[in-house]
């Protein structure tokens, strides 16, 4: 049961393309095959930018948001690299909190999260430097309940 469940995307993702390839609508493929209208533009965008490995795979996308204004960055890059990371974390330090003398990035268990790939993609004292406006926290449990408890510094969720 739980393969099944788990290639049900997949397979949801190839019904999409099949039905596309048929001539059918977005609006239509997106109501025969029960999945959103933006989950059927992604698949066909993929497809068309890569290849079919590439239209049925689960793309994860980074996602910035500030618990305390109205505001999201969504970076989409070709593959998760400790570099990316490394390059996501400086351009959340330098461009978008410069000022902020701390920035909580609560992020999920993904091995390139981690200390170790700032030192990867840059020299140790750009590294420092980054890292010691950085207070990471791992996420766990519920979001929403810890939201007050976030509020001491820039809380930004990865």
């Amino acid at each position: 049961m739980s393969a099944v469940r788990e290639r049900s995307p997949q397979f949801k993702r190839a019904q999409s393309l099949l039905a596309a390839d048929a001539g059918r609508s977005d609006e239509e493929i997106a109501r025969t095959v029960a999945v959103g209208g933006s989950t059927v533009y992604r698949t066909k965008r993929r497809f068309v930018e890569g290849n079919l490995e590439r239209a049925l795979s689960e793309e994860q996308r980074p996602v910035c948001i500030d618990i305390h204004r109205p505001w999201r960055n969504v970076k989409v890059t070709e593959r998760r690299a400790a570099e990316d990371y490394a390059l996501c974390m400086r351009e959340l330090v330098d461009v978008h909190y410069p000022d902020a003398e701390c920035i909580r990035v609560v992020q999920d268990n993904l091995s390139i999260h981690s200390a170790g790939a700032l030192y990867q993609a840059f020299e140790p004292a750009e590294a420092r430097r980054i890292l010691r406006r950085l207070e990471r926290a791992r996420q766990t449990g519920s979001w929403r309940s810890r939201g007050g408890a976030l509020a001491t510094c820039r809380t930004v969720r990865i």
